[in-house]
């Protein structure tokens, strides 16, 4: 069979990535550099915000000067939830994308992300990113992370995801629709802020997918 055509082109919807990050400064560089590199046909912005960051996080990110990425800085005693949250209310467009600051984006990435929301079937909220490891030739620790990632992550969720009904939509790289997250009330201070969210809008009854 010949390859589905695309579908990004007028349907392309614009995007908020929200970044936030509690020590970063050695990651947060490639992860803005990626955004250059991304074959998306929308409009995007970025938004970052540090929580309990030491300063160099902050200064790094500043001296970076992309004109894709606005900075906030949350005060220290907060957890990383509120600072998803207070990037939600600050975003501009009603797709929210999260990204982890120590993770970088293929250029492909937002293509793929997008298209799986697209062609999903109606009632999908969210849509997971596949999380690949960067470094998995480098140490024994890192090939067992590529292994977990694999077989213990990707694998189930593309299982989870015949049925729409993924069961975490990883804070690394997920894609959520803004009213859903609102709806919701946002993500809750806890361990696993991510998975307390996924099974919220499970709950609902709502569709989440994984691309």
């Amino acid at each position: 069979l010949p390859p589905a055509p695309r579908l990004l082109s007028d349907r392309s919807p614009s995007f908020s990535f929200v970044l936030s990050a509690f020590h970063y400064a050695g990651s947060i560089g490639q992860a803005v550099q990626s955004f250059a590199q991304l074959i998306y046909p929308g409009d995007f912005s970025a938004l970052f915000i540090a929580y309990c960051s030491p300063h160099d996080t902050a200064r790094l990110v500043v001296t970076l000067r992309s004109p894709l990425l606005s900075f906030l800085r949350q005060p220290s005693n907060l957890a990383k939830s509120a600072a998803l949250n207070r990037g939600l209310a600050a975003a501009r467009f009603d797709v929210i994308i999260t990204l982890d600051a120590d993770s970088h984006l293929h250029r492909g990435a937002l293509r793929n992300l997008v298209e799986r929301y697209l062609t999903d079937p109606a009632g999908t909220r969210a849509v997971a990113g596949t999380m690949l490891v960067l470094n998995s030739r480098e140490t024994w620790v890192t090939r067992a992370q590529e292994w977990d990632y694999f077989h213990g992550i990707s694998a189930v969720k593309r299982m989870q995801s015949l049925f729409h009904g993924t069961l975490v939509a990883q804070g690394a790289f997920s894609l959520y629709e803004r009213s859903a997250l609102e709806e919701i009330g946002g993500w809750v201070e806890c361990v696993g802020e991510d998975i307390v969210l996924t099974w919220a809008m499970l709950e609902r009854g709502w569709r989440v997918g994984h691309a």
